[in-house]
């Protein structure tokens, strides 16, 4: 897996393992008018159930207007960004059943306004504080009752696989 660039996209890759999740970052998914290059910046990507589920998550500071956050998170999950993402997936594990494709964008920052304008139009952003709270948490506390590798300790202490380290972290703090 290639490194993220920040810790935040590293927080999130290792929240989508913990969740049984193969993960990729840095995905390209486009070209942009001058030439640059469109990214998803984490993808999960999942079989269950005969279907191929993924989880797309961007993550960023949304700092200007609210109507210019909320432009900028739409065209982030844009259903040609959506498409892309599908196809690429479908072709990397050679798959051909259906396709589950669920998007998050989680930022550093936000403010209340953008965070209300989305909450009312079912557009799924968190603040890196509720996403933290709400959703890396919780799994870690899933995971630790029942670690797929089993346990030796009996109930006393589980640690999270070596490779979590922002999970650790966390885990270790809370």
């Amino acid at each position: 897996m290639p490194y993220t660039r920040t810790w935040s996209e590293e927080l999130v890759a290792e929240w989508l393992q913990l969740e049984g999740y193969f993960v990729e970052v840095s995905v390209p998914i486009g070209v942009t008018p001058k030439g640059g290059r469109n990214e998803a910046d984490v993808l999960g990507i999942r079989i269950e159930n005969h279907t191929l589920q993924i989880m797309h998550v961007e993550i960023g500071v949304l700092g200007q207007s609210a109507k210019i956050n909320i432009q900028t998170v739409q065209d982030k999950f844009s259903i040609k960004n959506q498409n892309a993402i599908k196809g690429y997936c479908k072709k990397k594990l050679g798959f051909s059943g259906r396709v589950s494709y669920d998007n998050l964008y989680v930022a550093t920052y936000v403010g209340k306004k953008t965070l209300g304008i989305a909450k009312r139009n079912n557009i799924n952003l968190k603040h890196m504080d509720d996403f933290i709270y709400k959703d890396v948490v919780p799994a870690i506390n899933t995971w630790k009752q029942n670690p797929q590798t089993g346990s030796k300790t009996k109930g006393k202490t589980i640690t999270l696989p070596d490779g979590l380290w922002l999970l650790q972290l966390i885990d270790y703090t809370v």
